[in-house]
């Protein structure tokens, strides 16, 4: 093998199979190149989507649950027989509307708690008792984030927007009687059509840790805002909440940041409350799926090269010991070698002495026919068209003629019959061929055509040739016959009008038809014949 492939560096061969290598592995190179884009896009798109699902998903059962909020506040609005009273002044009124808000707290699955508010009292009443608004907000309920004086006017407030307040502890003994130690998320809106009432929602942590799951090999983080704050969130990375709402701000469209040193994609989405919801999943989970994805490519490309290259290696020798072989054949003498120029040569030249071969070959076919077509040696007409066909001669429904030459000449003999030949081949809507009869010396010509006037023109054309090549020639042709079988006749009428030849103006062709109404000519002595 080491051989073989030192010879062909030095020959032309080495650089088909060069070629023939290149261009394989160009083939691999770009389909790796596009199997990886094609992967490559594919996966970052299934990494957007997925994204963007977990996050709709999350934003349609918020919305839903916010919408339940606004169908209890609007409902409460139309529950005038239960609402707007003191205490004071009608102690069995909170019976009726305690009872209005139990139906609500036990069948939600969203907030833990519900109070109601009437601006002009001094109690919020929850599903089973009333308590004073001060001690609510100084000891029953205290929040992290807000202080006692700020929860009293937001109790009070009588404006028409929902309010959320972000995610905080809250503690104090009259809380925790309902919700225990928890962190909430508290919702209040003023009840239409005066905004006198006020319900506080108290939506529990464990109801965002539902919504907000996120399994820590994601890598996700999820946020809800509201009035461009971070109301609640559940985190994989500690986040700067400041320049997560810049990031916001610029572009609401789903795309890469960079977020304290870190690329993530941003995805947002804004509900029919008027909330936003985020979701930041760290680059590093897709640059994972790319190189997994990427070993994966590389071992198909593997897995398609070795046995490409397997196969290359084979039909480059194999290739290569033929070459050799068709040198061998062409030339034994020379030193055998992988030139394909020196096969092109060859081939060339058994080409050319092939097409030689099949031209002796048809004359000599052409000659056999031309002698048995004059010896009547065929049976029928069709029999002489069928040999006439493998002969390359088109003589069907041909009228045709015989022609006698003769000639003495010291050198020129061949090459008249060469001419002759020619014109025939050259003649259109003719055929014919002529032989030599050495016994005799003279040439036979037999003429096919459908028109006498082509006939006619080529005799004429032979002639001349005669004239010009020959020192002495005479030619004398035959009557026209349509019967395929009197070859024999059609000779002898020639013969016949050759043998009158001494009757006869030599300077012009000799017809069968003529002989019998020659001229009165002076007999010669016998001494001179």
């Amino acid at each position: 093998m080491k051989k073989i492939w030192r010879e062909l560096k030095s020959q032309n061969v080495f650089y088909y199979i060069a070629a023939f290598s290149i261009i394989v592995i160009l083939i691999i190179t770009v389909l790796g190149s596009y199997l990886y884009r094609f992967y490559y896009r594919t996966i970052y798109t299934d990494f957007l989507v997925s994204n963007e699902e977990h996050l709709r998903w999350e934003m349609n059962r918020h919305e839903n649950d916010i919408q339940i909020i606004n169908d209890i506040v609007y409902q409460m609005g139309l529950a005038a027989e239960v609402t707007k009273f003191k205490l004071s002044e009608k102690p069995l009124a909170a019976l009726q509307l305690e009872k209005h808000l139990f139906q609500y707290t036990t069948v939600s699955q969203f907030f833990r708690l519900l109070l109601y508010q009437y601006h002009e009292d001094d109690y919020l009443y929850s599903s089973t008792t009333s308590v004073d608004s001060d001690y609510f907000a100084e000891q029953g309920c205290v929040m992290e984030r807000m202080d006692a004086q700020t929860v009293k006017e937001e109790l009070s407030s009588e404006s028409k927007e929902l309010r959320v307040f972000p995610e905080q502890s809250v503690s104090g003994f009259w809380v925790q009687k309902y919700i225990g130690n928890s962190r909430i998320v508290l919702y209040m809106q003023a009840i239409p059509p005066k905004f006198q009432e006020t319900l506080v929602f108290f939506v529990p942590d464990t109801y965002y840790d539902s919504l907000m799951i996120n399994e820590a090999e994601d890598l996700r983080s999820d946020f809800i805002l509201y009035d461009n704050e971070v109301i609640v969130s559940r985190e994989s990375r500690e986040t700067d909440h400041a320049a997560l709402l810049e990031l916001i701000k610029e572009s609401g469209e789903q795309r890469q940041v960079k977020l304290d040193g870190e690329k993530y994609l941003l995805t947002v989405q804004q509900g029919d409350s008027g909330m936003l919801y985020c979701s930041l999943q760290d680059m590093d989970i897709f640059y994972d799926k790319i190189v997994t994805g990427q070993w994966g490519i590389i071992g198909m490309l593997i897995i398609c090269a070795i046995p490409t290259a397997l196969l290359l290696v084979v039909l480059s020798r194999k290739m290569a010991l033929k070459v050799r072989k068709m040198n061998q054949l062409l030339d034994s003498q020379e030193e055998t070698n992988y030139n394909l120029n020196s096969i092109e040569n060859g081939i060339q030249m058994l080409v050319e002495a092939n097409e030689q071969k099949e031209k002796e070959n048809l004359q000599l076919k052409k000659t056999r026919f031309i002698r048995n077509f004059i010896r009547n040696d065929f049976k029928n007409q069709e029999e002489v068209l069928q040999e006439s066909e493998k002969v390359s001669m088109e003589i069907k429904n041909s009228e045709y003629l015989t022609v006698l030459l003769g000639e003495r000449s010291d050198s020129n003999e061949n090459k008249a019959h060469t001419k002759m030949l020619e014109v025939i081949a050259q003649a259109a809507h003719l055929d014919g061929y002529g032989i030599h009869l050495v016994s005799s010396s003279q040439s036979l010509f037999v003429l096919f055509s459908e028109s006498r006037e082509r006939i006619e023109e080529t005799l004429g054309m032979l002639f001349s040739i005669g004239k010009d090549c020959y020192e002495e020639f005479v030619m004398s042709v035959s009557n026209y016959h349509k019967d395929l079988t009197e070859g024999s006749a059609a000779y002898l009428e020639a013969d016949t009008a050759f043998d009158n030849r001494f009757l006869q103006d030599n300077n012009k062709i000799i017809r069968f038809e003529d002989v019998a109404f020659g001229d009165t000519v002076n007999v010669l002595p016998d001494s001179y014949l």
